[in-house]
């Protein structure tokens, strides 16, 4: 046999492995088909930022907590995710480096133990994280103080200890159990003694405890309230002159909050029955307190016509007098507090946020609109006309709030409040300062150091010798100022603080003279008329709660519909935490003035403590009222490869992007399993962040936000709402044709509204839970839009076959004049029905020009004024009969 040359083998070698190179370019090519995103820059990006965020991540806790100055470290890290988003990587890279050289060689420490030296003490030794501290001045010269202490994996506990002029007694355990507890209070009875109140909800039910401390013993617990219905807000008050003392607390009948009351006799140390106090509108955080003459004030804000205003109540034992509108401006006034002097004048001091705080404004819309946009402490004397503000500006702050009113033995006002502070280095943390008003001006505001925490309010009294003394939460993250919402959760410590003050006559305060600050009846005055004169206007009527109840309209098969967001912050997470207020801001936002039926709030995981999510999903439970409004566990999963919101059932852990053992999507997944839980990808084509879809979990991301109302739309490039600041690839008609089944929301996220409306077979956790994951849910960019979308008789989300052309069934439900509403087919129009001046539109249409296979449905509405709304598809997979007609 001739035997071949060399070459010839070569010549084969290099075909067989030109071949192998084609079959892989080939095969690469059809993934890259399917998952775009594999191999485009952003994903280089992300594996860059997540693998150098946890090498750098290290060693700043590291640097941090052992007390040095990581400022510059922190300045290279911001810049060096800036740069690799830009995707200048090795620029980056080389940022990143010099941060990780800093903190290896930083030598400069902080300045020493703010404490030292401060007149400021720890009450508590920071085992555990304390919160809700209550303060009260004994007759008998004691300073106590009781608080919430949690312990991971059993609850909360209720605390107290007291100060009797030369040490501090032992903790004393007060609850006899761990449970789920809020708004501990303390008292100084009347007859003598010591009582704690606090709320606990166990199962279905809510319980209002009380436990008195007296001859150095605690008595057994007592059951005050036991009901069906939330007991939130609790307030207490003592009557000094008759004995006896009164309770009231926010509770909910008739799809909206009222304010009840119930006092016990002195003699009898019996209970009262509950006394409705108010019966209208939807009511809000009360306050208590007695005149010497033993007559009962009740102050609360409450939501009608559309607006909060301060109401006032008085109760002589019998009979409850008519309410007095406090105040009657489009401002958002809540969160009052009464105190009564020696002297007999009541005080009332409030939170006030400028006019138009609550224009429901979605993106079309779009204005400077937050929930709270500036906040201000207003202090009125009971029958007098003026009204004295204090200007946040004048500290350097837009936000002034959580007002504590004490009055001094001859009389002046003091104030305990918080200032929104923005720190250098992106630090945000609320601060707590006090400050007292003299002849009408405002004393120099003292700030309590260091106060920057968490918690909504200190408390405060004044002991016989007429010191001031003040108990506060701090949580140190006035230190975490880099990435907060990333680093908060595993920095922040919860630990109580307090201060001995002596009240001197306070000096002036330089920044103001002598009366300015005064609202005076119905005018302003020249120097605060710029900051009220913008824009005061009534705002336009909300929406009512529960719009879209009934029967729905799949009557039929006992479907409801309901609105609500499934994804809204609040002060939990940095971003806005100002604007976006507090969780009972964000719910009573959603409930009085959105009119939503269910409601998430997922804040930023990197900002949860373990005792955050604790008190968080606490919160939602005491909120969580079935059939009337509804609350869902949940949180934001924020990462370099895209933003999720993580919604519950039921319970479930927080699982946060610091811990490396869960830093990728898969990861995340993984850790989900066997948890009810759905994963809905957020602001999917946004610049910042854009969501990687690869890879895709059908079974936990049943749904898609299509619609942000802070950023915009997401149903194609250069579609409606879209931003230049979008891009290709990850809009929702992208995964729609790569053949994910993922239905559609609208949501929030800060500062705008945007809807989700969903078909629910009832309103409760589980109901709505079901409707999202079966995708039978749609988006509006915050109208209450009713839309109906039916194929052959299945809903929105489903899937089904037919030989035949399908029948679709469209009907359109606009809060103003429509437009068109549009049928999409596998991403194109197919049909457009154009409207004049109706807002109902209904029609059904056959499709005889279905392609065989599998084929998907959406409806798209726009209205005259701009506000639209998306269905979920249906899919449909069509394979015609010989029988069937063709048109």
């Amino acid at each position: 046999m001739k035997k071949r040359p060399l070459n010839h083998y070569i010549l084969l070698l290099l075909a067989i492995l030109l071949i192998i190179l084609l079959s892989i370019g080939i095969w690469l090519y059809l993934i890259s088909l399917n998952n775009p995103s594999l191999y485009d820059d952003n994903l280089v990006i992300n594996t860059f930022l997540n693998d150098d965020m946890f090498q750098f991540q290290d060693l700043y806790i590291e640097k941090l907590l052992a007390g040095y100055d990581v400022s510059e470290a922190e300045g290279l890290f911001t810049k060096g995710i800036r740069t690799a988003q830009q995707g200048k990587i090795k620029e980056s890279k080389e940022i990143f480096d010099r941060a990780r050289g800093y903190l290896k060689t930083v030598s400069v420490k902080r300045p020493p133990d703010i404490l030292s030296g401060s007149g400021v003490s720890r009450l508590t030794d920071n085992t555990s994280p304390e919160d809700y501290p209550s303060t009260v001045c004994d007759r008998d010269g004691n300073i106590w103080i009781s608080w919430l202490s949690y312990l991971d994996g059993h609850g909360d506990i209720i605390y107290a200890r007291y100060f009797d002029g030369r040490e501090w007694s032992r903790e004393m355990q007060v609850s006899p159990e761990y449970g789920e507890y809020l708004y501990p209070l303390i008292i100084d009875e009347a007859e003598g003694g010591i009582s704690i109140f606090w709320v606990d909800k166990r199962d279905r039910y809510w319980t209002l405890y009380g436990r008195r401390y007296d001859k150095n013993q605690w008595e057994k617990e007592e059951i005050i309230i036991r009901g069906e219905t939330p007991i939130l807000s609790p307030a207490v008050a003592v009557n000094k002159r008759r004995g006896g003392l009164c309770i009231a607390w926010q509770g909910y009948r008739d799809d909206g909050f009222q304010i009840y009351l119930k006092c016990r006799d002195k003699d009898k140390g019996t209970w009262s029955g509950d006394i409705l106090v108010t019966d209208k509108g939807s009511n809000w955080n009360p306050s208590l307190v007695f005149d010497q003459e033993g007559r009962l004030w009740i102050g609360w804000d409450g939501y009608q016509e559309d607006n909060y205003d301060i109401y006032l109540s008085s109760f002589d034992g019998k009979d409850l007098s008519k309410e007095i509108n406090i105040t009657i401006d489009p401002s958002y006034d809540m969160n009052v507090r009464l105190a009564i002097g020696n002297d007999d004048q009541l005080w009332i001091v409030w939170e006030r946020v400028l006019p138009n705080w609550n224009q429901i404004m979605s993106l079309q819309k779009r204005g400077s609109f937050n929930l709270r946009k500036e906040v201000f402490i207003c202090l009125k004397r009971f029958g007098d006309t003026s009204t004295y503000i204090l200007d946040s500006s004048l500290m350097g702050s837009r936000y002034v709030e959580s007002p504590e009113l004490l009055l001094a033995s001859d009389g002046f006002p003091i104030l305990l409040f918080r200032v929104f502070t923005e720190g250098e280095g992106g630090g945000r943390y609320w601060e707590v300062y006090r400050t007292s008003l003299i002849d009408g001006g405002w004393s120099s505001p003292v700030r309590l150091f260091p106060s920057d925490g968490g918690s909504d309010r200190a408390s405060g009294c004044i002991d016989k010798n007429g010191q001031l003394w003040v108990f506060w939460q701090g949580d140190g993250r006035r230190i975490v100022k880099i990435n907060y919402n990333l680093f908060w959760g595993l920095l922040l410590k919860e630990e109580i603080f307090f201060n001995k003050v002596a009240l001197e006559s306070p000096p002036p305060w330089p920044h103001l003279s002598r009366g300015r600050g005064l609202y005076v009846g119905a005018g302003l005055v020249p120097a605060l008329k710029k900051v009220f004169s913008e824009e005061i206007q009534l705002s336009v009527p909300s929406p009512q709660r529960g719009e879209g109840k009934g029967e729905g309209l799949f009557s039929e098969e006992k479907y409801h519909l309901f609105f609500g967001d499934t994804h809204v912050h609040s002060e939990i997470s940095a971003c806005f935490m100002a604007q976006d207020g507090s969780l009972e801001d964000k719910i009573r936002f959603y409930h009085d003035v959105v009119g939503a039926d269910f409601l998430s709030i997922t804040d930023h995981t990197g900002a949860h403590t373990d005792y955050l999510w604790h008190k968080r999903k606490k919160i939602d439970d005491f909120f969580n009222i079935d059939g009337l409004f509804t609350t869902l566990h949940g949180y934001e999963w924020s990462h370099y490869y895209g933003h999720q919101q993580i919604i519950y059932k039921g319970d479930g852990p927080i699982i946060r992007t610091t811990d490396r053992r869960f830093n990728t999507p898969l990861e995340l997944w993984k850790e989900l399993k066997g948890i009810d839980a759905i994963a809905i990808p957020h602001q999917p084509a946004d610049k910042l962040f854009p969501y990687d879809w690869i890879p895709y979990d059908a079974e936990l991301q049943p749904v898609v936000e299509i619609f942000q109302s802070h950023r915009g739309g997401y149903e194609y490039y250069n579609g409606p709402l879209s931003t230049d600041q979008m891009v290709k690839g990850r809009f929702v008609q992208d995964v729609l044709a790569k053949g994910y089944k993922m239905g559609v929301v609208g949501s929030s996220d800060h500062k705008h509204l945007g809807l989700t409306g969903v078909y629910a077979k009832d309103l409760s956790r589980d109901g709505i839970y079901e409707a999202l994951k079966k995708r039978h849910c749609y988006a509006t960019t915050g109208e209450k839009i009713v839309l109906d979308f039916r194929m052959d008789n299945h809903l929105m989300g489903e899937e089904y076959r037919t030989d035949s052309h399908p029948i679709i069934v469209v009907k359109v439900i606009g809060t103003s004049p429509l437009d068109k509403v549009e049928i999409i087919r596998n991403n194109r129009e197919i049909y457009k029905k154009e409207e004049g001046i109706s807002t109902i539109s209904q029609f059904k249409f056959t499709d005889h020009e279905i392609d065989q296979g599998e084929n998907f449905y959406y409806i798209r509405v726009t209205q005259k004024d701009n506000e639209m709304a998306w269905s979920s598809p249906i899919w449909v997979w069509y394979e015609a009969s010989v029988s069937t007609p063709q048109p």
